[in-house]
Formats: structure tokens, C-alpha cells, sequence
């Protein structure tokens, strides 16, 4: 009987583990906005989504929507939470944050209301970067996840957008259990208080993390101003290609070229791009349209 028990705890055990990876398997990847609080060394207390971090000075939209700045060497605490929702009630698009909004313009759609090719448009601030996943909250207090290299085009803003009351979750950031030894501590958990997953105190991981931070912004900026060069993300044809060619002899030119060609090239959109010809091709640099026998290589 007991044996009978133990088999069936097992097999039912092993349909859970199984139902539970399917789950995990097929369900929708889940984000969450990064929520930083900042206390400087006079107790200061700063909490708000970072926007850029520049000129040792850290840009954060607070809770409420405002724009403020701190000096990165005075931060003596810096903690981070996770907000499933947006947890800001409204954005005031004053001149700093004015100066910072963009508009992204995005080739391939991974949105579920968009077919997939289409160009899509999001207006909003930049926060961080995994990898090549670029992380956009916009006006609306949606965060969107795209691909570095399915943005077309980062412009700035002529004028702010009209406000848009977002939809959003008030959350009340909890200091308990923490190092931050400041009178307003209360040093009490609501069970509606957001703790924190992350807690910064010592100076050297913080200017480790913050510099992290400061080192995406400035890459996407860069990007920002390839896509003013670039009059398109992929210059040349990268296709990979073998082909033969049936070349017959001209008046200028009375020699047969072998037409064989073999033609590969590596594209990083907005980037380092090269195309390579082996074999018979016209050649760019020669002020004749017939083919030579060469090797020809664009940058």
C-alpha cells in the first residue's frame, strides 16, 4: 500500500514539474520598469525611473513626473526596485526632460497589434540596455523591448507631445531592513510596500553600476548619430552569392575574362559594413563598364 502511495505521489509530482516548465515554456515574457531610489549623504531621497546619467549628473523622472538631477559622487545609498506596472502618475514634460524625449522608429514590429514588417513609431526616453535589447518607457507609461538593430532612426523632438494621463499603480518604496540610516526611516513593512531587489551602499558598486548605466546611454546615443550618417542601416548587398557569367570579348577590350564569381559580405546596420567581390566584376574605381578579373572590396 505504501509502495502504491509513493508511486503515485511521484508520477503525480512529475506531471507538475512537467505542467509547470510548459508553462514557463509558452507563457509571455514579463517585464518590469527599473525603479531606483537614491539617498544622498545629507539624506536626500530621490525615487524615480534614471533617464541618463552625464557630467557625473544622474536624470531621473520622479514618481510624480518631475525631472530632477543629483551629482553621482553624493549618492551614498542607491536602491532598486521592480514595478510590473507603471508606477509614475504623470509626465511633465519640462525642459530637461523635454531635451532628453525621443522618437524611435522602428522596422520590425514585435507588438501583437502590429503585422509583423511594419514601421512603427514610440515616443519616449531610453533607460537601459541587456544586451542588444533596447528598453523604451513612453508617454503612456508602456515599456517597450526592442531590438537594437530594428531601429531605423532616434530623432529628438521639435516640441513635447500633448500630456497623456497614463494608466498607472501608485507603489510606496520600503527603506526597512536596509542600511539607509536617515531620520525619515520609519524602518516598517506594509505588506503594499515595494521592497527592494538590489541594495547598493558601498561606493565602489555604486560607481560601478552607475558608470554600466552611463556607458549604454552613450552608446545608444552614438547609434543615435550613425543614423544621421547612414542614408540606410545596410549600404551594400551581404548576400552571399556563386555565380557564372557569359562574357564575350568587346572592341576595347579583346581578352575573355573568366566569368566565374564568388561574392560575400558582413553588414552590422549602422556600422562596419563590407562587401567583397572575388573573380570578374566591374570595377568601381575604373572608368569602364567591362569586367576584369580581380578581387574588390567595399568599406
Amino acid at each position: 500500500m505504501l509502495r502504491l502511495l509513493a508511486a503515485l505521489f511521484l508520477r503525480g509530482l512529475d506531471i507538475f514539474v512537467f505542467l509547470y516548465l510548459l508553462s514557463i515554456f509558452f507563457s509571455p515574457r514579463l517585464w518590469a520598469v527599473d525603479i531606483y531610489a537614491i539617498v544622498t549623504r545629507d539624506c536626500r531621497r530621490l525615487e524615480g525611473v534614471i533617464i541618463n546619467i552625464q557630467d557625473n549628473k544622474a536624470t531621473l523622472i520622479d514618481l510624480k513626473g518631475r525631472t530632477q538631477e543629483v551629482d553621482v559622487t553624493q549618492i551614498q545609498y542607491l536602491l532598486t526596485y521592480l514595478a510590473f506596472e507603471n508606477p509614475i502618475e504623470q509626465f511633465n514634460f519640462d525642459q530637461l526632460s523635454s531635451n532628453l524625449l525621443r522618437e524611435f522608429s522602428i522596422k520590425e514590429s514585435n507588438e501583437k497589434m502590429l503585422p509583423k514588417g511594419d514601421r512603427y513609431h514610440i515616443i519616449g526616453w531610453h533607460l537601459k540596455m541587456l544586451e542588444n535589447q533596447v528598453f523604451i518607457l513612453d508617454v503612456a507609461g508602456k515599456l517597450h523591448i526592442v531590438d537594437l538593430y530594428s531601429i531605423e532612426s532616434i530623432r529628438k523632438l521639435k516640441q513635447p507631445p500633448s500630456r497623456v494621463r497614463p494608466s498607472f499603480r501608485p507603489v510606496v518604496l520600503s527603506y526597512a531592513n536596509t542600511f539607509v540610516d536617515c531620520s525619515w526611516n520609519q524602518k516598517t513593512i506594509r505588506s503594499s510596500d515595494l521592497l527592494p531587489v538590489r541594495i547598493l551602499s558601498d561606493q565602489i558598486q555604486i560607481s560601478s553600476f552607475l558608470e554600466e548605466l552611463s556607458n549604454q546611454f552613450e552608446m545608444l546615443r552614438r547609434f543615435a548619430e550613425r543614423t544621421f550618417v547612414y542614408s540606410r542601416p545596410v549600404l551594400f548587398n551581404t548576400d552571399t552569392a556563386f555565380g557564372l557569367l557569359s562574357l564575350n570579348p568587346t572592341p576595347q577590350n579583346l581578352k575573355v575574362v573568366p566569368g566565374v564569381y564568388f561574392r560575400f559580405g558582413k553588414a552590422v546596420p549602422f556600422g562596419m559594413q563590407s562587401n567583397t567581390v572575388l573573380g570578374a566584376s566591374v570595377m568601381e574605381d575604373v572608368p569602364s563598364t567591362d569586367y576584369f578579373f580581380g578581387v574588390q572590396t567595399n568599406l
